[in-house]
């Protein structure tokens, strides 16, 4: 992951505070469907709400 980060010209911390905007999440309907995976990117103050 470090090499990825120094690849692209991204540091460590940077790569961090990009990944603590993202939010991941298996949603299933009621009935017992199909899991799906949620991603949602969220601004610093949603994520100060949802932590």
């Amino acid at each position: 992951m470090a090499w990825n980060c120094k690849h692209v010209r991204l540091s460590l911390r940077r790569f961090v505070e990009e990944l603590e905007g993202i939010r991941i999440a298996l949603v299933q309907e009621k009935s017992g469907g199909k899991v799906e995976v949620v991603v949602e990117e969220m601004d610093a103050k949603k994520v100060r709400l949802f932590t």
